[in-house]
């Protein structure tokens, strides 16, 4: 007992402290979030039944087992460009993709609840608003990459 007392008040308490710190919260800066691998750029095309998805709908990227999330906003033509804390390189992984209509196309229903209701025109399909739903999938590989969906209305 009077061995370990001796380690606390000798100062090996406040060093181990500080390591377990750090592993716990994690080293460095932060700006990988953990990922090491190799990094793809992501952009593409969205289109409903062959005609451009409208500008301002979104399409979010998340890792099919890892917790990475990209997004882009839908630009005229169905054209984006995923970013991924703040860069256009992200990690080179699996991901299920999910889209959702511009905010326009959206309005709150507080009456009822304060979720998100689509309204009815134009029709952007319900059931690619959600990763579990929208059986959409791309897998990401290091450099450029091109992940186009034409959605069924």
């Amino acid at each position: 007992m009077r061995d370990l007392l001796s380690l606390l008040n000798g100062g090996f308490v406040p060093g181990w402290v500080a390591l377990m710190a750090c592993l716990l919260a994690g080293c460095g800066n932060g700006s990988n979030n953990g990922y090491k691998g190799p990094r793809g750029k992501v952009s593409g095309t969205v289109t409903i039944a062959g005609t451009a998805a409208p500008p301002g709908a979104q399409i979010l990227f998340q890792g099919a087992s890892e917790g990475y999330i990209a997004t882009g906003e839908i630009q005229e033509g169905g054209h984006y460009d995923l970013v991924y804390q703040g860069s256009h390189q992200i990690p080179a992984v699996d991901y299920l993709v999910q889209l959702s209509p511009p905010p326009s196309q959206l309005h709150m229903d507080t009456a009822v609840s304060a979720r998100p209701v689509v309204q009815a025109a134009p029709v952007f399909p319900v059931k690619n608003q959600s990763v579990t739903t929208s059986h959409l999938s791309f897998s990401v590989k290091a450099g450029e990459n091109t992940a186009s969906f034409d959605l069924e209305k």
